[in-house]
């Protein structure tokens, strides 16, 4: 695959099977991995049920009840993040936190884990 600037302002990529794709704006991606907790069901959900950000999927989810896997320190926070949306939200604390947190680079807990009722 290859990206070129055009005349116009615009991208021309050219993919690997030689078809060529013109767009105004260009994504570039740097290939972020999704690291789930050990949990069973959660792989199985990740996308349709186990959510990871209230911003980006609060407002499909919007009035259904949330549970929230606590994976680290910032989960008190996340929870009532998703009180925007719902009323109804409950805290899960794990019991092996280290079996249930994901790890960034900087090593810090990544985030929290949301199930809705779907």
């Amino acid at each position: 695959m290859a990206a070129e600037r055009t005349d116009t302002g615009g991208f021309r990529v050219i993919l690997d099977d030689g078809s060529v794709v013109a767009a105004d704006r260009l994504l570039v991606t740097t290939g972020l991995v999704d690291e789930l907790p050990d949990v069973p069901g959660v792989a199985e959900r990740w996308g349709r049920g186990v959510l990871h950000c209230p911003y980006c999927h609060g407002w499909e989810v919007r009035d259904q009840a949330i549970g929230i896997l606590a994976t680290g320190p910032p989960t008190v926070h996340q929870a009532l993040l998703w009180r925007q949306w719902t009323k109804t939200v409950t805290l899960f604390p794990t019991p092996h936190p280290s079996r249930a947190t994901t790890s960034t680079s900087n090593s810090q807990p990544a985030t929290s884990w949301w199930w809705t009722g779907k």
